[in-house]
């Protein structure tokens, strides 16, 4: 079997998948077949490519590692596009989570988490991929981030593994946020929440390791994303 360029992955990505909406009306297409983690990376061997539901930027600095998506250098705004789900509907709730690890602290910890309102001038998935902007929706430098809120985190002083829960919904003509971590235990560490315009949500959803994008390679830490 031939191995799969980055042109190619794309094309056979946007092919084979159906776009269903993150944020549907009432949460109608957050059914129990969308809650399961996507891309099954923990039954996935290790491997270069993470898979036809993902977009990886860059592609040559990601891996299949132990069943999770692994960043592997420390360079900042290292990130990984969902391409088979979108944010599309405000007027309806949005919940996601991710499981993340610390798997090298580097010289500088630029965070890891969401990012959620990524789109291009025409907000197509594929373009979005390419897009800046967005928000930060997880954990830099002992901090809950969600855009330029922050809350402290009741973390134990090893904190290298954690989940992120991520919930929205409608709330008059504005859209509420709320960002939970939780320890590997289920134990809450904090929240943060955050009211937004509406169209702030709309777009991609990535995670991403490194939120500073002024990191050089090897500078920041890596990180690792699972059951997402």
């Amino acid at each position: 079997m031939q191995p799969l360029d980055r042109r190619t992955a794309l094309k056979t990505a946007a092919a084979g998948a159906t776009l269903a909406k993150l944020a549907g009306t009432a949460g109608a297409e957050q059914t129990d077949a969308a809650d399961a983690a996507v891309g099954h990376l923990g039954q996935t061997h290790d491997r270069v490519w993470l898979g036809g539901e993902f977009w990886a930027n860059p592609m040559e600095d990601w891996r299949v590692v132990d069943g999770a998506a692994e960043v592997q250098n420390g360079g900042g705004n290292r990130n990984v596009h969902l391409i088979t789900r979108q944010v599309t509907n405000p007027d309806g709730s949005l919940a996601m989570s991710v499981r993340v690890k610390r798997v090298e602290a580097g010289n500088k910890d630029g965070g890891a988490g969401f990012r959620i309102g990524v789109r291009s001038d025409i907000n197509e998935y594929r373009s979005n991929c390419f897009a800046g902007g967005g928000s930060p929706a997880g954990v830099i430098g002992g901090e809950l981030a969600l855009g330029p809120a922050r809350k402290k985190i009741d973390a134990p002083a090893k904190f290298d593994e954690f989940v992120l829960e991520l919930s929205g919904k409608p709330t008059g003509d504005k859209y509420e946020l709320t960002l939970t971590v939780k320890g590997t235990d289920g134990k809450e560490l904090g929240t943060v929440s955050r009211t937004v315009a509406s169209d702030a949500i709309l777009g991609n959803v990535s995670v991403v390791s490194n939120y500073d994008g002024s990191l050089k390679k090897g500078q920041g830490a890596r990180y690792a994303f699972t059951d997402w």
